[in-house]
């Protein structure tokens, strides 16, 4: 048994001894896709030694495969397809270059146009119609700036999160699943979706470095919200009182015109009068 299998096998055994006592559809689709990525591997790794003669460079290649996807079964199909059809060009000693440049220019460059969009436009797709959305990222954004979150209890976000694929637990703690998704769903995608949202974490997680003081997570979006609003709230004021004075002072004129001219009219009539009678 290689590495990469041992630690197949032991993740299976993880979500079997966390959730076999109550079973649910998450923990049933995390088994599923350990086992998916696991049959993968084990057709991988007998169609690379067909064509690598040495099982050294075989192991290092699905070492470094799966340190990048974590055994996602899509991910890690379309890995292995494209080693596969370059196998000639791996180098002894210098397999994990060569499987980090295949992700970087046939998955993570230009995602968008790359084989593996429709997989992770799909999981995009799912985040960004997620409501409350803000929420959800904020929490998102707790993990991947922390690499390892420890929540303080459960919330809809972090299952949904969990069942999306997108963050899994890992002794005790939410991680983000795998590297790739880590990479193309970073601090500046969650900053296009929600402008301004990054800048709170990212206070509280420098505080924590010089207090050592664990922070309360945000748990809602008010929350975040609120921050935002405060740092606007002086502007708003004053813009708020400028626009109420221009109003004030507008009225005022038209009443006072308004005299002035009653008062014109008046004398007028006084006028014509005293003219008449002489």
């Amino acid at each position: 048994m290689t590495s990469v299998q041992r630690w197949l096998a032991y993740d299976v055994s993880v979500y079997l001894r966390t959730y076999v006592t109550r079973p649910r559809n998450k923990s049933m689709a995390a088994i599923n896709s350990k086992t998916k990525s696991s049959s993968v591997l084990k057709d991988f790794e007998s169609s690379l030694s067909a064509k690598v003669s040495s099982p050294e460079i075989v192991n290092s290649v699905l070492s470094q495969i799966y340190t990048w996807t974590h055994g996602q079964p899509f991910l890690t199909k379309l890995l292995c397809q494209y080693v596969l059809l370059d196998a000639g060009s791996i180098i002894s000693g210098e397999e994990d270059d060569f499987v980090d440049t295949l992700i970087e220019t046939k998955v993570l460059k230009n995602w968008r146009k790359q084989s593996a969009s429709q997989h992770l436009k799909a999981l995009e797709k799912k985040l960004v119609r997620y409501s409350p959305r803000d929420s959800l990222l904020i929490l998102y954004l707790q993990v991947l700036q922390r690499g390892m979150f420890a929540p303080t209890n459960a919330s809809p976000e972090q299952t949904f999160l969990q069942m999306a694929g997108l963050i899994t637990i890992r002794k005790g703690k939410l991680k983000v699943s795998n590297s790739i998704y880590a990479r193309v769903f970073n601090e500046a995608w969650i900053e296009r979706q929600l402008p301004g949202i990054t800048r709170p974490v990212s206070i509280v997680k420098t505080s924590v470095k010089k207090s050592s003081v664990s922070p309360q997570p945000f748990r809602r979006t008010s929350d975040a919200l609120k921050q935002r609003w405060l740092r606007r709230k002086p502007l708003s004021l004053i813009c708020g009182l400028i626009v109420g004075s221009v109003l004030v002072f507008s009225a005022f004129n038209r009443t006072t015109q308004r005299n002035l001219a009653s008062e014109r009219s008046i004398e007028q009539a006084i006028a014509v009068s005293a003219a008449e009678e002489a």
